[in-house]
């Protein structure tokens, strides 16, 4: 299975262990066998790339849906099965979009003078650029009336020590403006 955002191939985080795909199985061989509700197993995944937190491996929703289609609601319940899958599969929802605003609700309402982004994904996502977190690093950037500096994540210099180098310069430049800026 892939991130529903970034498209990189995720691994089980967490699992719940089996349950039923609802508490309503009463209908043998929709969601019932044997007697026994259909059970998938809830799974949790947080996408390595981009740490978007979602589920892993969802039971199908029209076999959800199917065992509420029946005489005293089928109909209603059919449009609106048909209207919400139409909704699903053609919204399109911009999460980047969403995020960005909220981002800025929270800069205005803080007003930091500098704003740090640690890490490759982060730093793109805040400057919607493509561009590698070496290009992006060591320059200071607008965003929302406060400026903003990237830098390598953290993790990274765990795993190389000679990437310290980098981030310690890009410190440096952020305490010199900040000690400029009194």
């Amino acid at each position: 299975m892939n991130c529903r955002y970034c498209d990189e191939r995720l691994e089980k985080n967490f699992s719940y262990g089996s349950v039923p795909m609802t508490p309503n199985a009463v209908e043998e061989g929709v969601l019932l066998k044997n007697g026994k509700p259909i059970e998938y197993e809830l799974a949790i995944s947080v996408c390595k790339k981009c740490g978007l937190i979602q589920q892993f491996n969802s039971p199908d929703p029209s076999v959800l849906y199917f065992i509420f289609k029946n005489e005293i609601v089928g109909d209603i319940w059919e449009k609106h099965y048909f209207e919400f899958s139409d909704f699903i599969a053609y919204q399109k929802f911009d999460g980047v979009k969403i995020l960005n605003n909220l981002i800025r609700e929270k800069v205005k309402l803080c007003s930091p003078s500098i704003i740090v982004c640690f890490g490759e994904r982060i730093s793109q996502f805040a400057l919607d650029s493509n561009d590698s977190i070496l290009s992006l690093r060591n320059n200071f950037f607008n965003l929302f009336n406060s400026k903003l500096i990237c830098t390598l994540a953290l993790n990274s210099i765990l795993d190389n020590q000679s990437k310290k180098r980098l981030v310690w310069e890009d410190i440096k430049k952020v305490n010199k403006e900040v000690l400029d800026e009194k």
